[in-house]
């Protein structure tokens, strides 16, 4: 098993697109400075082969990597969590994990786990 983060809210969609696949852009409409709205996050059909991937981030590094610290406080405001998953199946797509998020239960994670 590898652990992967990823940030979503608990109604389960993500920052761009829902659980269904359809785009929304929800973090660069609610968040427009964040420093994730530059990351390039246009349709991928390798997102949809063999059902919907999604992206997640390898460890807390990337983590901060994609968001600074405003950021995630600001995605937390929002509704929005850090989960932890435990996966068997993942690839790595564009330099980042990608996982099918329906297999998996995430487990919330707390800000001091996080270092918020």
């Amino acid at each position: 098993m590898t652990r992967i983060l990823r940030v979503e809210h608990p109604e389960g969609y993500g920052l761009w697109y829902d659980r269904s696949g359809a785009f929304t852009a929800h973090m660069p409409t609610n968040i427009p400075e964040c420093q994730a709205g530059a990351l390039p996050m246009d349709w991928n059909e390798t997102f949809h082969e063999n059902g919907n991937w999604y992206s997640a981030v390898k460890d807390l590094d990337m983590l901060f990597s994609w968001f600074s610290e405003h950021d995630l406080k600001e995605l937390l405001k929002l509704g929005y969590k850090v989960y932890e998953f435990e996966v068997e199946e993942y690839r790595i797509e564009s330099g980042h994990p990608i996982f099918k998020r329906e297999e998996y239960v995430g487990r919330e994670m707390t800000t001091d786990e996080i270092g918020l």
